[in-house]
């Protein structure tokens, strides 16, 4: 199904899950052939995976049926356990029931591989994640990301804007004018707690100007802002890259974590 009823039956979805509301400012773009849901046990097993986390913060995650892998700054407990390539794993049946799952409420699919689900939250980035590589593909699952926001039953209010000019994006989120840290590649330690969270996806990448204007509503105490570009921005604090195949490189965002 798509235009207009495509987008209405979404969001009747929506908000019937989450009381979630889409923004949607500019051309409407039409909607991706969508990857089979999150598979409801791979989500409890999120829950869980990133309760046990606590307070160490996990940027990207590989979710299969049985196994966590979480890339985190610094070293976790047991039974977590480093791998050669900097991953930490842990088995499903070892972690324990939590009395309250961690939070994903920016963690988005933006990969699957080898049936695993790849996710990277994007409320942890400090600052623009851009998503390059094929430029179809990466602005297919740039919206796929933004239905699974929509249907994201952990978030109480929920606002996905995606402007047709990347140039306008402040304006949907007032204007904040803080200095940018120097480390590029460190992410946020706690995630963004604000009433709502404002999320944007950009069908290209923004001017330099106004990528520091929108790394400084990310990295605002006062907000609650995360913001995916389709493209490559030399701006971004992570770079993400999907090739043709559907596969995922994480970059420099996996090399730091991984190294830490």
């Amino acid at each position: 199904m798509t235009g207009l009823a495509g987008v209405l039956l979404i969001l009747v979805g929506a908000l019937a899950l989450a009381r979630a509301t889409w923004v949607v400012r500019g051309r409407r773009s039409p909607t991706p052939r969508p990857h089979a849901p999150v598979r409801p046990h791979r989500v409890d097993l999120l829950g869980r995976a990133l309760a046990s986390l606590a307070p160490a913060a996990a940027y990207a995650v590989r979710l299969a049926d049985r196994e966590v892998r979480v890339l985190v700054a610094g070293d976790l407990p047991a039974p977590w356990v480093r791998r050669s390539d900097g991953w930490w794993s842990v088995a499903g049946d070892d972690l324990p029931v939590a009395s309250r799952p961690g939070s994903y409420a920016a963690v988005v699919r933006l990969a699957v591989e080898d049936g695993s689900d790849v996710l990277v939250d994007l409320g942890r980035a400090p600052g623009l994640v851009s998503l390059g590589g094929d430029p179809a593909l990466a602005r297919r699952t740039a919206l796929q990301a933004v239905r699974d926001l929509l249907v994201r039953t952990t978030v109480a209010e929920l606002e996905v804007s995606t402007p047709t000019d990347p140039d306008t994006a402040p304006e949907l989120l007032g204007g904040v004018d803080e200095p940018v840290p120097d480390d590029v590649l460190v992410g946020r330690v706690a995630p963004v707690r604000d009433r709502r969270l404002r999320v944007l996806v950009l069908q290209s990448p923004p001017s330099p100007a106004v990528a520091r204007r929108l790394t400084a509503l990310v990295e605002s105490r006062e907000a609650s802002v995360a913001v995916l570009v389709v493209g490559d921005s030399p701006e971004a604090r992570w770079r993400l890259a999907v090739d043709r195949t559907g596969a995922l490189d994480l970059g420099e965002l996996a090399l730091a974590q991984g190294s830490a």
